[in-house]
């Protein structure tokens, strides 16, 4: 799938990534669809359809989790624009897909708590966090589908005669 014949503009775009599928991606159980699927990196959104759209985007989804995380102190409009930009600048080679996972978990409680206010280091770091661990999950994946793939090379030629 091309992306500008799927998405033309970045407003159909994010209209295909909006938060309120952050919760349900969490039950995806494939999660190499998340990883390897056809959502695009946040650095081809930005050179498709312009910083803006992703930068538009990461702040709805801050926007979401802020409301979303139950606490007195929200984040700020001004705060929330810069988180954004600091999450892009970290994780600018991540698909869509993986940043509204890392919301999901970050909603879920994975990576701590916040007591009291939405704190914007605790977020950052929080995203490193999930770089490792996606690396790892990714890892596992290609990992699984070798063993997956020498099984059937094995059984092919086990039904071959050879």
């Amino acid at each position: 799938m091309r992306l500008m014949e799927a998405f033309p503009d970045g407003k159909s775009l994010m209209e295909a990534y909006t938060p309120d599928k952050i919760s349900s991606i969490m039950a995806v159980s494939d999660r190499s669809r998340i990883f390897k699927g056809q959502s695009p990196e946040l650095s081809l959104v930005s050179r498709l359809y312009g910083l803006q759209v992703t930068q538009a985007w990461l702040e709805v989804q801050l926007g979401y989790v802020n409301e979303y995380i139950g606490v007195k102190e929200k984040l700020s409009a001004r705060v929330i624009h810069d988180l954004a930009h600091m999450l892009q600048g970290i994780g600018y080679y991540l698909r869509m897909s993986e940043m509204m996972l890392f919301f999901a978990y970050l909603m879920s409680g994975r990576y701590g708590r916040f007591y009291g206010a939405v704190d914007p280091v605790t977020i950052t770091s929080a995203l490193r966090q999930f770089i490792v661990d996606r690396d790892a999950e990714i890892e596992h994946i290609n990992r699984m589908e070798c063993i997956r793939q020498r099984e059937e090379a094995l059984r092919r030629r086990r039904e071959g005669g050879q």
